[in-house]
């Protein structure tokens, strides 16, 4: 089944801090939009939410916006919504 929706594409890079991430853009007007949706301007939207990878048992991944409730040590702390078995740290479930 083809989903229809604007597509852009973008280059991966690894992330320079080590972790085993890889980092790659998003594009401007999905977080303006998201922005917009909350009455906010882009700024402030990247300064109170963060992305939420989901993915697993089926293709690709899914990114949605979750709002940062504090920052402790350069990590930002759970918002609303988050699944409560998911750990902030991988995505691997919190024991």
């Amino acid at each position: 089944m083809e989903i229809s929706a604007l597509k852009k594409t973008y280059k991966m890079r690894r992330n320079s801090a080590g972790r085993n991430s890889i980092v790659v853009a998003m594009p401007f007007e999905v977080v303006e939009r998201e922005a917009r949706k909350r009455d906010l301007n882009v700024d402030d939207f990247l300064g109170q939410y963060q992305v939420v990878a989901a993915f697993d048992s089926f293709d690709g991944v899914h990114y949605t916006f979750e709002k940062v409730t504090e920052v402790k040590n350069g990590i930002h702390a759970r918002g609303e919504g988050n699944d409560p078995e998911i750990s902030d740290r991988g995505g691997e479930p919190s024991k």
